[in-house]
């Protein structure tokens, strides 16, 4: 019938006023529509509403007002990328789970931690675009070291169906304790939880008597140790790199990240953010200034300098050296614009990871004959640390020289382990005994 009436429009120039002789395929559907609309009849009803519900959606979040109540939240990943209309859709179904009666069967997938901390701020009615920069607050290893502990909150709470954003101290403790029945987690790691849970709680539990004695019981059950009861004696490596007459760039560059780190005392965080625009040569040494932050950052603190001087005694192991040679090495290599000391040494060449210097430095201690099913390449700050100790460097000169604050007890817990100025701290560490 369209396509009659379009084509007769088209013969009387879109003449509404003329005549147009029907077809006879058409008068059968004609005679349908005029026996049908007689009876399709559908009354105007005015409904009696038991519940008036506001919602509204964004593509950041939604929120919600019923009988003076607000609800609100951000999207999870898997809503992120949809379109506004079913935002808006999903916004009123959240709505009605929020002030329904019955909670809803299915639990809710984890969103991930950044989205889940997020949602935690709008929950404390905290601004949208303040959040952002809250977030930036947590460093990426904190995020890292929170996400099990928010994950194992996270199901804790779909399974006892409550909000995870309550934290009243029977519920944190009954988590808690469920944990140290389900989990062999240490000390240390019922602290990262109880953090953990500060953050998107409503309050700070940790200043609660019956969390901080919680906290005290499983110090008793579980107290924290150190991962190393003794250490290995530097001068295996030193050895090994003096016997050793490799000159390729793939040796050099693993007896460069292996000397720095224990010829500093510092994390191999701190070794793969050097930039070569902050290394500075004279006639004394090699100075590397390091400004970005790491984890011993903090407000008000000064930012590591490292200081190599040039090791006449074994030049084999003159770090300072053996820098210079690894720029020479890696010159040809090195991507247009790359700025980071370490790079790969195969191709497609470019920056180096931490945990591909990682696998470099248990490589060379494997080939010193070091036993790498005990010692982990973060031993070598043990190593370094203790040897310095032994041949009679200050532990206040070896706290500065590697990080640590004048108060801190991080040495004397977990690095001093049996087997000036921070030159003075390379040659304790590079001297032979």
């Amino acid at each position: 019938m369209e396509r009659e009436k379009c084509n007769a429009l088209s013969r009387n120039s879109d003449n509404y006023n003329a005549r147009i002789d029907i077809p006879p395929a058409i008068i059968p559907e004609l005679q349908w529509w005029l026996h049908a609309l007689p009876h399709s009849v559908n009354n105007l009803r005015h409904g009696s509403f038991q519940l008036e519900i506001n919602s509204d959606a964004s593509l950041s979040g939604w929120g919600g007002f019923c009988n003076g109540t607000r609800a609100h939240g951000g999207w999870d990943e898997q809503f992120r990328d949809r379109h506004i209309n079913f935002l808006e859709l999903q916004a009123i179904f959240n709505c009605l789970k929020n002030h329904s009666d019955t909670p809803p069967s299915l639990k809710r997938p984890y969103p991930g931690g950044r989205s889940f901390v997020r949602e935690a701020f709008l929950n404390k009615d905290i601004p949208e675009d303040v959040i952002s920069t809250l977030l930036d607050s947590l460093a990426p290893s904190t995020m890292q070291q929170y996400q099990s502990s928010l994950r194992l909150w996270w199901d804790f709470c779909q399974e006892t169906k409550c909000s995870p954003f309550t934290t009243e101290i029977p519920k944190v403790l009954t988590f808690l304790q469920r944990v140290l029945d389900n989990h062999p987690h240490t000390f240390n790691t019922f602290n990262t939880h109880r953090a953990a849970i500060s953050l998107i709680g409503d309050r700070d539990i940790g200043h609660d008597p019956s969390i901080r004695r919680f906290l005290k019981g499983i110090f008793r059950k579980r107290p924290p140790g150190p991962r190393y009861s003794y250490t290995w004696d530097p001068q295996l490596i030193l050895e090994y790199f003096e016997t050793s007459s490799g000159c390729d760039v793939k040796f050099v560059s693993k007896k460069l990240a292996t000397l720095l780190c224990l010829s500093t005392g510092h994390r191999l965080q701190t070794i793969h953010s050097i930039k070569i625009s902050n290394i500075h040569t004279d006639s004394v040494g090699v100075t590397i200034y390091i400004p970005d932050l790491i984890k011993s950052s903090r407000p008000n603190s000064t930012q590591p300098c490292l200081k190599l001087p040039f090791f006449d005694q074994k030049p084999a192991l003159c770090v300072a050296r053996c820098l210079d040679s690894y720029l020479d090495l890696t010159r040809p290599y090195r991507p247009h614009g790359c700025d980071q000391l370490f790079i790969t040494w195969t191709s497609p060449f470019g920056p180096a990871t931490k945990q591909t210097m990682s696998r470099w430095m248990k490589d060379t201690m494997s080939s010193a004959g070091i036993d790498c099913s005990i010692f982990k390449p973060h031993s070598i700050r043990h190593a370094s640390t203790s040897t310095a100790l032994r041949r009679g460097l200050s532990i206040e000169l070896i706290q500065k020289t590697v990080g640590w604050s004048v108060r801190s007890t991080t040495f004397a817990k977990f690095y001093n382990r049996p087997i000036v100025d921070q030159p003075s701290f390379l040659n304790s560490v590079l001297t032979s005994s």
